[in-house]
């Protein structure tokens, strides 16, 4: 097996007037942070980190689905999205603490099969 090494920056894919507006509302949430480059995620008083790469960019594609007003994002357009080769996301976020507290199954708050959100 070989060893892959990434740098990651993960940037949202907005002007830079929307992104002081998403990092702007963000403050404003209760207690719902994160970190430029999505390592810490602060959501209602848990801090959670996200050291790899995909990770990162699962949780930054989840938030902006969230400040965007459409929260449910498909399994592979995240993986898709955060460049990972897995085939899902529960393998991706394996015994991590956001699995199932921070980052859900949409089907678990109303959405689609197939879809996750964050916990809101």
């Amino acid at each position: 097996m070989s060893t892959r090494n990434y740098i990651v920056s993960v940037t949202p894919k907005l002007p830079e007037a929307e992104v002081a507006s998403v990092v702007a509302s963000s403050v404003e949430q209760k207690d719902r942070t994160h970190s430029p480059d999505w390592l810490t995620v602060h959501w209602d008083g848990r801090t959670y980190h996200f050291t790899g790469p995909v990770q990162r960019g699962i949780v930054a594609a989840l938030w902006l689905a969230w400040e965007s007003g459409c929260p449910d994002v498909l399994d592979s357009a995240l993986l898709e999205e955060a460049c990972s080769d897995g085939s899902r996301v529960q393998d991706v976020l394996k015994r991590h603490p956001a699995l199932g507290t921070l980052i859900v199954r949409s089907s678990t708050r109303g959405g689609p099969a197939g879809a996750w959100r964050l916990a809101v």
